[in-house]
């Protein structure tokens, strides 16, 4: 369990025989409970962890998802906007600052697994789907002003 402000993450680490469940995220909210005295209660929201708190290649991989998915043509708006994981690790690859490719390879699985583990991420036949609202926002959004720039000014 992590407090970080008014958001408290609870994530479950290990597993013995079923998948590992998703994070669960909480905001405090003040209550008032009569006579002048107040508490706080827990509402559950989809809010992620804090990227602060990720680790380099948890934002390397979370930077590259959202190039790769502007740039590329496989990802699809909507509810389940996925990306396939050959233009997602291309995109790691190249802007890994490591030497060797063992050690890129490495930093993009370990990466994708953690998401994966901490239930950001899912996968679907090889295609990943990022479940932060704040990710898919900003892929959509860049991909529209990209194709609003491709097909210049409207007359």
């Amino acid at each position: 369990m992590e407090k970080v402000k008014n958001l408290v993450t609870l994530v479950n680490t290990k597993m013995k025989d079923a998948p590992q469940p998703p994070p669960l995220a909480f905001t405090l909210e003040d209550v008032d409970i009569g006579n002048g005295a107040s508490s706080v209660v827990l509402v559950e929201t989809k809010a992620p962890p804090p990227m602060s708190q990720a680790s380099s290649n948890h934002r390397l991989a979370r930077e590259t998802y959202i190039r790769a998915a502007v740039a590329g043509n496989s990802w699809s708006c909507g509810e389940n906007a996925g990306l396939h994981v050959d233009e997602w690790r291309e995109r790691f690859n190249a802007m890994h600052t490591a030497d060797s490719p063992a050690t890129k390879r490495q930093g993009f699985s370990r990466a994708r697994r953690k998401l994966q583990s901490e239930g950001v991420i899912l996968v679907e036949d090889d295609i990943y789907i990022w479940h932060d609202p704040e990710v898919v926002d900003a892929i959509n959004l860049q991909r529209n002003l990209r194709f609003a720039n491709e097909e210049g000014p409207q007359r």
